[in-house]
């Protein structure tokens, strides 16, 4: 159920402009129902009178629809000049991700070696010190 856009009456059966989307009960839209039913595929393309009325008396000529898809066809070459570095810095972040991940590997590979050392360098202290202790004790002996 819809409110007529034209009467405001409740109606359960119209038809709904393509334009501007209001709908209309047979009766205001001006058609019959039967009629409406025949129009098969252009049931999608109807207009009620307003829009038929400013749709004709406002209806772009060729030049200015020359004119608009000429605007839009700068526009998009101004759009596409625009996101052309975009490609290169695309390939510019790949570089710096997969140069991140190479540092990863390298700073991971420190890491292990530092931890190895410094194992190994406490290990030389402890023999160290147990030796200075041998010496001390043989000293005594």
């Amino acid at each position: 159920m819809f409110s007529c856009a034209r009467c405001g009456e409740n109606a359960t059966d119209g038809t709904t402009c393509c334009l501007c989307k209001h709908q209309f009960d047979f009766a205001c839209a001006g058609i019959t129902e039967i009629g409406f039913r025949k129009l098969g595929d252009r049931k999608n393309t109807w207009r009620c009178s307003e829009c038929k009325s400013v749709s004709s008396t406002v209806a772009p000529s060729h030049q200015q629809v020359s004119q608009q898809l000429s605007e839009m066809r700068s526009t998009l070459d101004s759009i596409m000049r625009q996101l052309a570095p975009l490609a290169t810095s695309v390939e510019d972040v790949k570089t710096i991700k997969q140069d991140i991940s190479d540092l990863k590997v390298s700073v991971e590979y420190a890491q292990k070696t530092a931890d190895e050392s410094l194992a190994k360098f406490g290990s030389l202290e402890f023999t160290l010190q147990f030796t200075h202790l041998n010496v001390v004790v043989s000293q005594f002996a």
